[in-house]
């Protein structure tokens, strides 16, 4: 009904870290046109924001994982280089 009307809606769901999927039910992934995934990570004794699109529908895009860093001027995402380090040295 909402996306009938031209609405874009973004729901939220919290699971517990330990979990291995995306949604407390397991089936809302299914049903969802995206799904992004923010977490943490601890990397050399610091713990890293995380983000990572997991699915986007009808478009193509990056699976990667990007540390999430909130600063003065706004949300800064910087690729999460394999091995766990983070581009430009951070």
């Amino acid at each position: 009904m909402l996306s009938a009307r031209g609405c874009t809606s973004l729901l939220v769901s919290e699971i517990s870290p330990a979990e291995e999927r995306y949604s407390l039910f397991g089936v809302e992934e299914a049903i969802a046109d995206g799904i992004v995934f923010m977490g943490n990570l601890e990397r050399r004794g610091d713990l890293l924001r995380t983000l990572q699109v997991v699915k986007m529908r009808g478009t193509m895009h990056s699976r990667a994982k990007y540390v999430l860093d909130l600063t003065h001027c706004g949300v800064l995402l910087v690729p999460l280089l394999k091995g766990g380090s983070v581009a430009g040295g951070t």
